[in-house]
């Protein structure tokens, strides 16, 4: 599994299928120019620092779980 937090940058990885890949957000979600990204990897599994980071984002993303540090919040189940 790669767990990257290079944000966007790691989506195409998400697809290209050699190995499973999550990606954990940080910062905000709520930014006009980021909801094309999210809209065209809806399947990209994301992982929220926290909860309440959810909320914001109006687009449909795949949450797999929430992290804090280390520990996830709800089993992950990646693809």
């Amino acid at each position: 599994m790669v767990h990257s937090h290079l944000h966007y940058f790691a989506y195409p990885m998400t697809r290209a299928g050699f190995r499973p890949v999550v990606t954990t957000l940080h910062g905000r979600l709520d930014l006009p120019e980021q909801q094309r990204l999210y809209r065209h990897y809806r399947d990209a599994p994301l992982v929220s620092i926290s909860d309440a980071q959810r909320p914001p984002s109006r687009t449909p993303i795949g949450w797999p779980g929430s992290t804090t540090g280390s520990s996830w919040t709800s089993s992950p189940s990646i693809r």
